[in-house]
């Protein structure tokens, strides 16, 4: 069965890579300051990363942005204690495709939003949240470095040795830092 599981994920990297074409030209870095709206996903499978991710998201709504939190929960039906919320939502293996891409029908209302800033918050390779990632109408992408992260981001950070919180902070930090120069 866990064969079948990998057989299937490999296919899913090959269309996503094969549909996503990188983007030719280099966006314009946006300004941290001038963001209204901001996504974060991440992987709400572990809940201490979970916690983190709260954390940083009210991080950024002090700083006056709207914030959206869309977690992947790696599992076939949602754990009860998972709990949705206007700015919190969840998708889990009913939410994708038979090659473990997200089907962009039922997740259609994350990916249309027109995001100022995509907040890619895992460190590690997960195609369900890459792929959103890819879908999403997000103005510009920040994620950890990691290997195949660098297609679907337009800047990447190394955050081998943060906690999520911490690796939020630095993307923001970066953002900002750059803008200034």
């Amino acid at each position: 069965m866990q064969l079948l599981e990998n057989i299937k994920t490999e296919i899913g990297k090959l269309i996503l890579n094969k549909s996503f074409t990188k983007r030719v030209a280099m966006r314009v870095m946006p300004d941290f300051a001038r963001m209204q709206s901001v996504a974060i996903l991440y992987d709400a499978s572990n809940k201490q990363q979970e916690e983190e991710v709260a954390h940083f998201a009210a991080f950024l709504r002090d700083q006056g942005k709207k914030v959206m939190m869309m977690g992947f929960v790696n599992e076939k039906n949602l754990p009860y204690q998972k709990k949705f919320h206007i700015s919190s939502q969840f998708f889990w293996k009913e939410y994708l495709n038979f090659f473990n891409l997200p089907d962009k029908i039922k997740l259609s209302g994350f990916i249309n939003e027109e995001y100022d800033l995509l907040i890619n918050l895992y460190t590690a390779y997960s195609l369900p949240l890459l792929a959103l990632s890819s879908y999403s109408n997000a103005s510009y992408r920040i994620g950890a470095k990691f290997e195949g992260a660098d297609t679907f981001n337009e800047i990447l950070i190394d955050g081998s040795s943060h906690s999520l919180f911490e690796l939020g902070l630095h993307m923001v930090h970066y953002l900002k830092s750059l803008r200034k120069q």
